[in-house]
């Protein structure tokens, strides 16, 4: 297999501040846990298990496209892009690397999608990793499982906020898939976490079909639909990027309330019908029980009302919803 050498993408300040890292100051190398990325001088061939990064500019990246768009302080950069590699988080397992590092593959050999279900990622497939340290003590340190939906909301939201492609009809899915409507899936999100002293380091792992026309439709065949000129992915990824910090600091600075109504704007979930399917009734089979989704609740899992008006939550692990029967049901492995 043929992996690639990465490309490092970043303003000078953030590069700076993430090269005083101690564990780069000595060799230029992060030693993770299957992988070891290199920013030294004395690069050498790319494998599976050696990520070599060079400095110069990006294939097939316009970097200053990208910073044209991008107004984080932290989120987005610095970034790695790389032509192919195994899987975008694989990078990330191991030790903390930097609040706002982020990976962007071209071409994912083994990509990771939810529950441990391979993710497809096609040329023109946008796709990120990107890593987050939260204060365990800030609203969103204590509700981390939020993080995906935020995710997910980004991803729309970068795209639906433009005027020119508002009414494009792309939508959230819960717990944390990005639609066209209620039938074509266009993008998904999976999010890993751990707690390393006074931080939660979350890992998020996202993709969209942004130019791809397999397997199903993508963002810019939905946008020439409109009659719209296509969003390039440097804008699409810093416009993401830019939502996103926004979104955990209202989340961290107690404006919930307003992230959670952007929420609904998108979302496809408003009062649908379901049933519930729990496993193990008293005659050892499946029972099924009626509900009405009524939101979400502060840590992202589903909020239903029964028949007997009690409102409860449906958690988003071990789950699978299928919305086109209208319903959840214990997730097989």
């Amino acid at each position: 297999m043929n992996y690639s050498y990465g490309y490092l993408v970043s303003r000078s300040k953030v590069l700076d501040s993430f090269l005083e890292n101690k564990r780069l100051l000595e060799t230029k190398t992060l030693v993770q846990n299957i992988i070891t990325l290199d920013f030294s001088t004395n690069l050498k061939c790319p494998s599976e298990t050696y990520l070599p990064i060079k400095s110069e500019s990006a294939p097939n990246f316009n970097s200053s496209l990208y910073f044209s768009h991008l107004t984080t302080s932290h989120l987005g950069q610095p970034l790695i892009l790389v032509p192919t590699i195994s899987s975008s988080m694989v990078p990330f397992t191991g030790p903390p690397i930097f609040h706002g590092f982020t990976l962007v593959p071209q071409q994912q050999l083994s990509g990771q999608g939810r529950g441990g279900n391979k993710w497809l990622s096609p040329p023109g497939c946008s796709m990120f990793s990107i890593q987050i340290f939260l204060k365990t003590t800030s609203f969103l340190g204590t509700r981390p499982s939020l993080i995906q939906h935020l995710v997910a909301l980004a991803q729309v939201h970068a795209i639906r906020s433009r005027v020119e492609y508002r009414d494009i009809d792309i939508r959230l899915k819960w717990p944390n898939d990005v639609y066209y409507g209620s039938v074509v899936k266009l993008g998904g999100v999976i999010a890993k976490a751990t707690v390393v002293r006074d931080d939660f380091i979350v890992t998020i792992g996202a993709g969209l079909n942004l130019n791809n026309e397999h397997p199903t439709r993508s963002v810019n065949q939905l946008v020439e639909e409109s009659g719209e000129e296509k969003i390039s992915q440097e804008e699409l990824l810093a416009n993401t990027f830019n939502v996103l910090e926004a979104l955990i600091e209202k989340c961290n600075d107690g404006l919930f309330a307003e992230v959670e109504a952007l929420y609904y704007k998108y979302w496809l979930h408003g009062d649908q019908k379901i049933k519930i399917m729990e496993s193990g009734g008293d005659g050892g089979g499946d029972n099924f029980k009626n509900v009405t989704v009524s939101g979400i609740d502060e840590f992202g899992f589903l909020k239903v009302v029964g028949e007997d008006a009690v409102e409860f939550t449906v958690f988003d692990d071990g789950n699978s919803f299928d919305m086109m029967e209208g319903l959840i049901r214990p997730k097989t492995r």
